[in-house]
């Protein structure tokens, strides 16, 4: 989501978006290609600020009232901790959601 932050990220130190991006998909055991390994899973998806070039982890899927990564496989809504930020770029990390 362009221009999106979400609150509650952990920052973590990145020098680029593909750096956070690498980071984010190679923690713990890496993105989960099935919803029954999610437990497997550390990192769900990253918020990027170009302003300050920080990347922020999401490791928490639990985000009220939505999940990061739904174990159904439907796309997530948008978590009610979502703000309007023009220098951020959210990605989540669910390699199983149908599109």
């Amino acid at each position: 989501m362009l221009g999106v932050q979400i609150h509650m990220g952990l920052e973590v130190k990145a020098y680029s978006l593909i750096d956070c991006i690498k980071k984010c998909a190679n923690a713990g055991k890496g993105v989960q290609a099935r919803a029954i390994n999610l437990s497997l899973q550390i990192c769900f998806g990253i918020d990027y600020d170009f302003s300050n070039h920080k990347c922020y982890f999401h490791v928490n899927n639990n985000v009220p009232p939505n999940q990061f990564c739904p174990a159904n496989g439907l796309m997530p809504g948008v978590p009610r901790d979502a703000v309007a930020n023009p220098t951020v770029v959210s990605i989540l990390l669910c390699k199983y959601m149908y599109l």
